[in-house]
């Protein structure tokens, strides 16, 4: 016997509070890191993942929820869960890196969220640097052509998982295929066919040639999961018009 709606939407919302929970941890300038207790936070995300697709996949198929609106709302409860964990699991990547990065000169294996977020800071400037240098170059290079591709139509990518996979291919061959085609030439287009949610989830990211690679892993981890795109297809097959037996059979004569 299926459980009433309501209850899976509170368990749902158990879930969800265990998430936020976690994001905070990871905020938290306190909290110590390690390359002991790193995994353990790792495990977290996945149990919440795991708890919140199970309750989902009920609540998807259950009898209350029939209509598309049932549907489009609850499939928005999914994109939120999904967004925020593609955001933890960007967290905990980069936290990996520090670690590993300052284990290779410090005497100690534990530091802070406090500790990451100026590691961070120090390699946007990093970046920021090289950046300059890079174009600075450039100007002295004027006989170097600087490779351009003619116009491309491809769709613009909102964030629709139906749309995903059309546009990931397309995408893909174009641009991200190209091994003439710089890396920053690459996140110009990238950020350039993102909308709406889609660009949300990389607007933080300022287009350089080591942030195509951070933008295009996130956008890939968060859209390309069969269940969800499978899943959005659903509305559109039971949308299709009904055939009458009796007129089709008489059709097929």
């Amino acid at each position: 016997m299926a459980l009433p709606l309501s209850t899976l939407h509170r368990i749902r919302g158990s879930v969800k509070a265990s998430l936020t929970r976690l994001d905070r941890t990871l905020h938290n300038p306190d909290t110590v890191f390690s390359l002991d207790n790193l995994p353990s936070y790792e495990e977290l995300l996945k149990e919440c993942q795991k708890k919140f697709d199970e309750v989902q996949r009920n609540i998807y198929h259950h009898p209350e929820v029939e209509t598309d609106e049932d549907f489009e709302k609850e499939s928005l409860e999914q994109a939120d869960f999904d967004d925020r964990v593609v955001i933890v699991q960007t967290k905990i990547k980069h936290i990996y890196r520090v670690v590993l990065r300052t284990d290779k000169s410090a005497s100690n294996d534990t530091y802070t969220a406090q500790s990451t977020q100026e590691q961070s800071q120090l390699c946007q400037e990093q970046f920021k640097l090289t950046q300059k240098m890079v174009e600075a170059l450039d100007n002295f290079k004027p006989s170097i052509q600087q490779v351009k591709l003619p116009p491309i139509d491809i769709p613009k990518f909102s964030g629709k998982y139906n749309e995903w996979t059309s546009f990931r291919d397309m995408f893909s061959s174009s641009i991200h295929n190209n091994q003439n085609l710089p890396e920053v030439e690459k996140c110009k287009y990238l950020m350039g066919y993102l909308i709406g949610e889609a660009k949300s989830l990389v607007s933080h990211l300022s287009i350089t040639e080591q942030n195509y690679k951070i933008a295009w892993d996130i956008i890939k981890d968060r859209f390309e999961k069969k269940q969800n795109i499978v899943t959005s297809h659903i509305p559109t097959f039971f949308n299709q018009p009904a055939i009458a037996g009796e007129a089709s059979a008489k059709s097929l004569r």
